[in-house]
């Protein structure tokens, strides 16, 4: 079958962007999360054109953009996008249907020499939802998009590497907690006081010299019950994780003696996420 497809490159503002989305055939639902990536992007100036078209089909209905066409209309800023019109109806479900690209895989391709590629990625991912303000569950689940990925792992390259591989360190002897939990803490805390972050994780990995009230004893008996508990109930998520590991390392800072580390993210009264001090 000859098909005819017209390509075109235009600036689409948030105008035709929403003429464009009223003519849209059924699709699947929209992403906010993904529209909200997409729009902070462009409002940061760090949306780029990757060969991806927005298409119409043979009808002139919009079957594959919708995501880029609200972010224009979310950041009220034109963009240039590349237009293909005459597409079959029938290859809307064909759409999108590549293989992704993960994290780990941004990374290798921007440094090939990179190793541990896997767990500094996911390092690199978690660090920047911090960075970006992400707290509690959206801590683990919110987007980050590919170039902010590379760009943020290009400037902080040696400090992330260094809290991948002590977060592996970390996890490795403690366990009980998911491994970006421990990376991004192992961040957090070197940035705010190098030496005592070393005595902290040495401290939680051989328990040396830790008295019963000590914090990071007091975190390090409740990981190990984590550890323990895994195959009957689902442990600890890497937010809930990241708070208990902070609320430790605040009350060690502060030279507190506690007796018991918990965090409760839901409910009638639910705790506002700590911050590490």
């Amino acid at each position: 079958m000859t098909q005819e497809l017209i390509t075109q490159t235009m600036t689409v503002d948030p105008d035709l962007a929403q003429e464009w989305l009223d003519t849209m055939a059924p699709n699947r639902n929209l992403r906010p999360a993904r529209v909200a990536q997409f729009a902070r992007a462009m409002r940061e100036d760090r949306w780029y054109s990757t060969g991806d078209t927005v298409k119409f089909d043979t009808a002139g209905r919009l079957v594959d953009g919708q995501h880029r066409l609200q972010a224009i209309i979310s950041a009220g800023i034109p963009q240039t996008l590349i237009v293909v019109w005459g597409v079959q109806p029938p290859a809307i479900v064909e759409i999108d249907t590549n293989t992704p690209r993960f994290p780990s895989d941004v990374l290798k391709i921007y440094d090939p020499t990179l190793t541990n590629v896997t767990d500094v990625a996911a390092a690199t991912a978690i660090i920047v939802r911090w960075v970006n303000g992400e707290r509690g569950t959206t801590l683990r689940s919110a987007p980050v998009s590919r170039t902010q990925l590379r760009d943020f792992y290009a400037t902080h390259k040696e400090d992330i590497i260094a809290a991948a591989l002590g977060g592996k360190r970390v996890s490795r002897h403690t366990k009980g907690a998911p491994r970006q939990a421990f990376s991004l803490c192992h961040w957090l805390f070197a940035e705010l006081d190098a030496t005592d972050a070393e005595f902290f994780w040495d401290r939680l990995v051989d328990g040396v010299g830790l008295e019963s009230s000590d914090p990071i004893y007091v975190l390090r008996e409740l990981l190990r019950r984590e550890a323990a508990a895994f195959k009957s109930h689902p442990g600890l998520t890497v937010d809930v994780a990241t708070a208990l590991m902070i609320k430790a390392w605040n009350a060690y800072r502060r030279g507190d003696t506690i007796r018991m580390l918990k965090y409760t993210r839901g409910g009638a009264n639910p705790e506002r996420y700590p911050e590490a001090a």
